[in-house]
């Protein structure tokens, strides 16, 4: 088992966000919000082309996440029906596109990925929304998977976004993407397992993982014009966005298609969610990448989702 260190100021192994910044950067984000509404939308996920279901590999075990809500001073206490079933409902989502391990001592050692969920006051209305990310890890079959992590919300923009209209679906998009985060999508877990490349600043600006690229090259086929030998991580934002997301203007060509004001790139895992997010493939497989069997086939459906910002950093986990 190995500790991952918390860490701040963007260092690999944590992440904040500031959603503000985002919703700013987001333009029509930015207005829903300003006008004390926000339209939910279905985010989907992207058909499995069939020469991705060769990228399957035997799954070990059973994908499970053990959710424990806790209050600011750390002892169990629910936020309330409510908020419960968001993370919940989060918790299908994830849970109904990973199969379970590539190792059995994986599958041994984590009967659950444990997140411990805390809302609690951080920095008042706007500018930090919260904190996700993994904890502590397992290093089995040359994998480092991660156990257990924390998402920690802030209270007063929950409570702002639970005033809007449509505002919960902001909240579901955040569980969603910060599941992700706490699941290994953070570049202290991709450095451990050696799937990122070309660090400059202290960021890292290539993912190179083989199942992630190979689906990436698969999916995107028609709009990268050919293989590409990396996929291109967020290169701005600075501590909490940089090196920690698809890159919003090159994953899948998206500004050179759609011109450089288009609106933000849709894939849930680029550093800003906008209102028509979608999960890839890409985002699928590259679990794989870290230890994690995926579904070949994912569980049907959508989840309603709607535009915010991201986030994502450390803590630690117990279920109740």
């Amino acid at each position: 088992m190995r500790f991952l260190r918390a860490e701040d100021k963007g260092v690999p192994g944590m992440t904040t966000t500031r959603w503000w910044a985002r919703c700013v950067a987001a333009g029509a984000v930015a207005l829903g919000l300003a006008h004390g509404s926000a339209e939910a939308v279905a985010v989907s996920v992207n058909p499995v082309l069939p020469n991705q279901n060769a990228l399957a590999v035997p799954s070990f075990g059973d994908f499970n996440i053990a959710l424990t809500f806790l209050d600011s001073t750390g002892a169990v206490s629910s936020p309330g029906a409510q908020i419960e079933g968001i993370f919940n409902n989060a918790v299908t989502f994830w849970e109904g596109q990973i199969a379970g391990y590539r190792d059995p001592g994986l599958a041994a050692d984590i009967p659950f990925l444990e997140i411990d969920v805390t809302i609690d006051a951080i920095d008042g209305v706007s500018n930090i929304l919260g904190f996700a990310g993994p904890t502590v890890a397992t290093v089995s079959g040359g994998f480092v998977t991660p156990n257990a992590g924390q998402i920690t919300l802030d209270v007063d923009d929950i409570n702002n976004f639970l005033s809007f209209q449509g505002g919960i679906d902001f909240i579901e998009a955040v569980a969603i993407h910060e599941m992700a985060h706490v699941m290994g999508f953070v570049p202290s877990v991709w450095d451990l397992n050696g799937v990122v490349a070309n660090e400059v600043d202290g960021f890292f600006t290539e993912y190179t993982g083989f199942y992630g690229l190979q689906a990436y090259n698969t999916e995107f086929a028609a709009e990268l014009g050919g293989p590409v030998a990396f996929i291109p991580l967020e290169d701005a934002g600075g501590p909490g966005t940089q090196g920690a997301h698809w890159d919003e203007q090159g994953f899948a060509n998206f500004s050179l298609l759609n011109g450089t004001n288009a609106n933000v790139n849709p894939e849930i895992m680029t550093g800003f969610l906008n209102n028509a997010n979608y999960l890839s493939q890409t985002t699928r497989w590259s679990f794989q990448d870290i230890g994690y069997a995926v579904l070949p086939l994912p569980a049907a459906g959508w989840m309603l989702l709607a535009a915010l910002g991201v986030l994502f950093s450390v803590g630690h986990v117990r279920r109740a």
